[in-house]
């Protein structure tokens, strides 16, 4: 599956003198874009965060089928570090199959 280390994958450059978490934020603020510039500047596997490995995306029918079936090696937050705003995109998304864990993903 992966051939390097987390924390080798590209990613978004952190915001400098913010850093990494501002990474998170970006994500929340507009995830149907920050996605999709994740994928379009850096392939089928990015971390969230260049250098840090603890969000790491997956894009591709090749990686779903590796990583849907084995739902019991990833756990996701089942709680956002933030609250999420009613009825947004990342509201939405985080009930997705790739953001549930257990029964409900089964």
């Amino acid at each position: 599956m992966l051939s390097r280390p987390p924390a080798a994958l590209p990613g978004l450059r952190p915001i400098p003198l913010i850093g990494a978490s501002v990474a998170l934020f970006r994500l929340f603020a507009d995830p149907l874009a920050t996605l999709p510039r994740l994928y379009r500047e850096h392939g089928e596997i990015a971390a969230l965060n260049r250098g840090d490995g603890s969000w790491v995306c997956a894009f591709g029918p090749r990686f779903n089928k590796q990583l849907l079936p084995r739902a019991a090696s990833f756990e996701h937050a089942t709680d956002m570090p933030i609250p999420l705003p009613p009825d947004s995109a990342l509201e939405r998304t985080s009930h997705s199959l790739t953001m549930v864990n257990g029964d409900e993903h089964r």
